[in-house]
Formats: structure tokens, sequence, C-alpha cells
């Protein structure tokens, strides 16, 4: 799908009509996608693009609050001094602001609606071990299966922890092996077995199948979500 530029607040024209025809773009190009039960980028993109322009208000509340106000009287109702800020924005950042207050509930809109698929979609997913689970859970062999088809993707994982100066989180790494078929002579375990003979530097590998019963494309939504998935499984 036609990706939003990061910086198409600012960049090029800074008028609310242009703008507004790029975001409104980006939104029928993101109605497409989820149309297509595709998740990815376009959820991400969205929350990003909202948390962009929060901060941005957020940032402008606090410029606005620091500057001095004039005091113009005493309000009858609520005896409370009445005040207004002595600072005007420049027409540039008026139209700015207007663009940003026009946008985040657009963005909100469709956050929400992603979301909805997500949940739809996730409930039809199921995750389960291949056999017995091993203590070290930490890496081992994903397998992504629809359940009304034959084959069966295979990718090895990885789950890592990364630490910067502020926070901790994991992250999980995926590498495509290949594809097989799960016929009545090859079940799941016997898919694992091959794995276990094909890479000896994993003698029991936590094997986890990944089943859904929607046809779902695999790299905008069965693979993200299976990961998340496993995410949510391994912090367990």
């Amino acid at each position: 799908m036609k990706r939003l530029n990061d910086n198409w607040l600012t960049e090029g024209a800074i008028d609310f009509e242009y703008k507004k025809y790029i975001l409104l773009d980006f939104v029928q190009q993101t109605d497409l996608a989820f149309r297509a039960s595709k998740l990815y980028p376009a959820l991400s993109e969205l929350l990003r693009h909202y948390a962009s322009l929060s901060t941005i208000k957020e940032q402008k509340t606090i410029a606005t609050q620091a500057f001095p106000q004039k005091l113009l009287g005493l309000d009858p109702g609520t005896l409370k001094l009445k005040r207004e800020n002595s600072h005007s924005d420049d027409p540039m950042l008026q139209e700015i602001m207007e663009i940003v207050e026009y946008a985040m509930p657009v963005f909100r809109e469709k956050i929400h609606e992603g979301q909805d698929i997500y949940n739809f979609v996730e409930k039809q997913i199921s995750l389960e071990p291949v056999g017995v689970e091993p203590l070290n859970k930490s890496e081992g062999y994903l397998l992504l299966h629809n359940a009304s088809g034959q084959d069966v993707l295979i990718y090895r994982y990885g789950m890592s922890i990364i630490e910067n100066s502020n926070e901790r989180y994991r992250s999980l790494r995926t590498e495509v092996l290949g594809r097989e078929r799960k016929t009545l002579g090859k079940s799941f375990e016997q898919i694992k077995l091959g794995l276990i003979q094909r890479f000896k530097e994993i003698p029991n590998p936590a094997t986890w199948l990944v089943s859904s019963e929607l046809q779902l494309p695999l790299i905008e939504t069965f693979l993200p979500i299976s990961k998340r998935l496993m995410m949510r499984k391994l912090a367990d």
C-alpha cells in the first residue's frame, strides 16, 4: 500500500485543503488494505502517525501555557478569575494546528477499525505446542498452517532481550526455513522430527503450531499476529 511520509504534516505547502487531500488518500489506501484483511503495515502506521500528532498537540499546549496571561476580570458564575493568553500564533502554526485537530479523529477512527479486525482475526487463530514443551522456549520452530489446506510454512524463531537506558523489551526474530505438506503420512510431530534431524544444534526444540480457520495474507496479517501471540506465550 502507499505509505504516508513521516513528515507529511510539514513538508510541501502548509495548506489545510492540500494536507486533507494527502491524509484522505492515505485513509483510502488503508481502507483497501483492511478490506483485504491486510493489517500491516497500515495499522502500525496509523498508530505511529497518531502518536506523533498527539505529541505535537501536547507540546503546543505546554508552550501556550508557558506564555503570560492577561487578566480579564471575574466570572460571576464561578467566582474565578478569567484570563486569556497574551500570545497569538503565527498563521502557519495556526494552519498546522487546524490540520492536527482534523487529522487526529480521522486516525483514531481508522485505528479502532484496524483493532477490531485484529481482535476478530486473532480469535480465529490458535497457538499450541507440537510435542512436549521444553524448559527453554527462547528458540525453536514456528509452523504456520491454514486449517483448510495442507501447506505448512516453517520458521525458525529466537527470542532476545533488547535494553536501552530507558526500557527493556523482548524481540522475536524469525527466519523462514521452507514449506512442507501435511498429509496422512506426515503429521506436525513428524515435521518437527524432520527439523530435529536437519538442525542438530537444537536437539530438543520448542515447536509451535499456529493454525488459522481463515485464509489470511501471510506477510501483512498471519505472520505478524502469530509473532505477537508467540511473544505473549513466551512472556508467561
